[in-house]
């Protein structure tokens, strides 16, 4: 993401930002600097009225409009709690031309959360909705409804008493011997506003 994030910032303003070209180039560069690491990753990127995106394993996104989900991605996983990720060596593993790409028409007063697995493995559609709902009506900015969404996240990550997508999940693909309860993973929330003088 530093590498995506360098080459927004030192490209000429007003260019637009292909997600999967982004994701291809920063994949590239933390390949060519051998870092031991690999990742999910989730790129969305703001077009005129086209919102666009491209995604690699188990991150992801959701479009709201009117306080309901319009768009949502759906994860890559090899299988059950193994998700697609981009890895910094060369063995092909997965590479960012798996992603998962697309795009859907914008406009004002849409509201975009990204987040990793730790959001949606933890928080519901319709748990989502409702809290957009309450963030609009209460008048939050973007960073204020991450942080709600992200703190509800963090609680049902914790729990035992309730299932989660995870353990809903968890219980279809091992034949019911899973545990309710939430997945304690990283949590990173962004969220966004479609504002008229950006479309």
């Amino acid at each position: 993401m530093t590498n995506a994030y360098m080459e927004v910032v030192t490209g000429a303003p007003g260019t637009h930002v292909c997600p999967r070209t982004l994701l291809e180039r920063a994949h590239q560069a933390t390949a060519a600097a051998g870092t031991a690491a690999a990742s999910t990753a989730v790129i969305v990127s703001l077009a005129g009225r086209t919102l666009k995106w491209a995604y690699v394993g188990d991150s992801g996104f959701a479009v709201f409009r009117d306080g309901r989900i319009l768009r949502r991605s759906r994860p890559q996983q090899h299988h059950f709690n193994c998700p697609y990720q981009l890895n910094s060596k060369r063995d092909g593993l997965t590479v960012a031309a798996a992603a998962a790409v697309g795009e859907v028409p914008a406009r004002e007063g849409d509201i975009v959360v990204v987040g990793t697995d730790g959001l949606f493995d933890n928080v519901t559609d319709d748990e989502l909705e409702r809290i957009v709902r309450m963030g609009t009506a209460l008048g939050f900015s973007p960073k204020h409804l991450a942080e709600v969404v992200a703190g509800f996240a963090f609680e049902a990550a914790g729990c035992t008493n309730r299932d989660t997508p995870f353990s809903v999940l968890g219980r279809r693909e091992t034949g019911g011997a899973f545990p309710a309860g939430g997945k304690r993973d990283d949590i990173t929330v962004v969220v966004a506003y479609i504002a008229s003088h950006y479309i």
